[in-house]
């Protein structure tokens, strides 16, 4: 039944429970094994472990696979080596909440980054998301941008536009290499 779920980690529990069941019975025990054998072969391997202190809400490749980018609960930015799993420098305290999206540009250069919605740091009693773009060697931000009513902030796929979209139903678009605005879209109801 496991097996026909998809569930590798469960049938090996299963198996595993009643190998001593069919101990008595060599030519049933040595089915038993092959099938544990069978579904230990399914299961992924573990190559990296990245520790953190905090809740980990997002994480990225860079295009090249030499780097990884963790988002955690309270603002940290992690830059990580995907082969070795050391950091690279220390985390990145954007501050808010949380980071909501990560990843890096299409040169691997540098990293964006979002806050969650809504629960960013409060200034005179609105929450303020963030969107970010930091250099990885660094650690200096490049652009810097916060909002009092935005739902989202993602990155165009070639690194050029820098998106906000708030709650009223306006979506803003800024120059990601300097922050500067460009065009407010209010085609949206």
């Amino acid at each position: 039944r496991l097996l026909d779920e998809g569930d590798p980690a469960g049938a090996l529990l299963w198996f595993s429970e009643a190998l001593p069941l069919v101990s008595s019975k060599p030519a049933e025990e040595a089915i038993h094994r092959i099938r544990i054998q069978q579904t230990l072969n399914d299961i992924p391997r573990v190559l990296q472990v990245f520790p953190h202190e905090n809740i980990v809400w997002c994480s990225a490749f860079s295009e090249d696979g030499k780097r990884i980018v963790t988002g955690t609960d309270w603002g940290y930015l992690c830059v990580w080596d995907a082969h070795s799993g050391a950091p690279l420098g220390q985390p990145l305290a954007l501050g808010g909440y949380g980071i909501l999206q990560a990843q890096f540009t299409r040169d691997c250069q540098c990293v964006f980054a979002s806050s969650l919605p809504g629960a960013g740091i409060v200034q005179d009693g609105s929450p303020t998301n963030f969107a970010v773009i930091v250099e990885v060697k660094t650690g200096k931000q490049v652009v810097s941008l916060a909002g009092t009513n935005w739902i989202r902030a993602d990155l165009s796929p070639d690194g050029r536009w820098l998106v906000t979209a708030d709650n009223e139903d306006v979506i803003h678009v800024h120059d990601a290499r300097d922050g500067r605005p460009i065009a407010d879209l209010k085609g949206h109801t």
